[in-house]
């Protein structure tokens, strides 16, 4: 019998849940190296020590990144001393890795 990595079994969960939901980290996991974050459909993000795991929500996400990329564009067209990035850029931000939809 073949048995399931903890990141491959999926649960369902009632609403009542609040998101983000810690998870454990994969051993020889490290926040630093792409490879060793486990692979979930959702999202991950590794803040303050804790990884942290939200489902997937493409259609409202794209709606709402789409937004403030278009009203930061604007913004930075009139602030060329400014640069934007988009995509889930990633970054290090006091000790933790965030996905930003958008930043300047």
């Amino acid at each position: 019998m073949l048995t399931l990595s903890r990141y491959d079994e999926v649960i369902s969960l009632p609403r009542a849940v609040r998101f983000p939901v810690e998870m454990l980290p994969p051993e020889g996991f490290d926040a630093d190296t792409l490879e060793t974050w486990p692979k979930v459909v959702g999202r991950l993000e590794y803040v303050d020590g804790r990884l942290l795991f939200m489902p997937p929500c493409g259609d409202f996400q794209q709606d709402t990144v789409t937004d403030v990329v278009i009203t930061l564009g604007a913004w930075v067209r009139r602030h060329r001393e400014f640069v934007l990035g988009t995509n889930e850029a990633g970054m290090r931000l006091g000790g933790a890795t965030r996905a930003a939809d958008a930043a300047i």
